[in-house]
């Protein structure tokens, strides 16, 4: 062999060693029963990322898409999550009313279009999303299963509905969880207030849709309809705000911890935090860093919940 093809060779198995090295790891899915109803987790490995916007970047969005950032997602700051499983979907309607067989407690009250076993059950508060979650950690204890159910944490949230575009260690950051551009109707990224939306409300501001978007929905969806991220999550944008567990803090951002933030932890701060935009919500909150709140009795036909699986309460 000359030592022209013998450097060829080694450059083509370090490459190759290093390919494989790159390749990410495969995302595992589970499965729990929770009163007769299947609910599928995807495991979100324990890592860290970019969280939140700074001015710079805010900057950068109005310019180029006329998106308003609010003051709430500064500063950009570097956060560490550790492993937990999040719901693939929205706890669906067909998961709750099992809840509610099992438990005796009442349906909230559905809008007619939200209908069927797999539309996200909708007027939830967030203190009725955290009692479903105490229900099913006692469903999983009784069935001998590991873990405890609960809400995300805001910043689990952010970083699971991000994927792998963490925005460290040379990785991409994107401004929407399925890119940086405005979606298109030849391509549906998500349930968004769209063409349809506003065809059914046409009183609101054109500047509350996406322009030229028509996604197949005129409010919310069945779970599932659009394309997964990177680690197999559903409906991350659009749908229905989802409930997280933190109390808000507009400046909870400047004091953050680097691990594990769980928010404020001032009781005099009663609202809570909600993610993730809805069918019925203006382009600039279904950013992936974008923050809502209100009062754990707030309901409306657009907020509902998702569930983590995790080791830690």
């Amino acid at each position: 062999m000359t030592v022209a093809r013998w450097l060829v060779l080694v450059c083509t198995l370090v490459l190759s060693a290093a390919s494989v090295g790159s390749q990410e790891a495969p995302t595992r899915f589970s499965r729990a029963e929770l009163g007769g109803e299947a609910v599928e987790f995807s495991a979100i490995p324990a890592g860290e990322f970019l969280m939140g916007t700074d001015a710079e970047e805010g900057a950068r969005i109005q310019s180029r898409l006329d998106l308003v950032v609010s003051p709430d997602e500064a500063p950009m700051h570097r956060v560490k999550v550790s492993a937990f499983e999040l719901g693939v979907t929205e706890v669906t309607l067909g998961q709750y009313q099992a809840y509610c067989r099992a438990t005796g407690k009442e349906m909230p009250r559905q809008e007619e279009w939200n209908s069927t076993p797999q539309h996200p059950v909708h007027y939830v508060n967030w203190d009725e999303a955290v009692a479903y979650c105490a229900w099913a950690s006692s469903e999983l204890k009784r069935q001998g299963q590991p873990g405890t159910i609960r809400l995300p944490t805001e910043a689990e949230w952010e970083f699971a509905a991000r994927g792998r575009d963490t925005g460290v260690n040379g990785r991409a950051r994107k401004l929407f969880v399925w890119g940086d551009d405005l979606p298109r109707t030849e391509a549906p990224v998500a349930n968004l207030s769209d063409a349809r939306t506003r065809s059914a409300y046409p009183k609101l501001n054109a500047k509350f849709f996406f322009p030229n978007y028509d996604d197949g929905y005129a409010q919310a969806a069945p779970v599932g309809k659009f394309p997964a991220n990177s680690y197999g999550l559903r409906d991350m944008a659009g749908n229905l705000w989802e409930w997280c567990q933190d109390r808000y803090d507009r400046e909870y951002y400047a004091r953050s911890p680097l691990e594990n933030p769980r928010g404020s932890d001032n009781p005099e701060d009663g609202a809570r935090v909600f993610r993730g935009g809805s069918w019925y919500v203006s382009p600039t909150s279904l950013r992936v860093s974008k923050r809502n709140w209100s009062g754990p009795s707030f309901r409306y036909l657009f907020v509902g919940f998702r569930l983590v699986r995790s080791a830690q309460p």
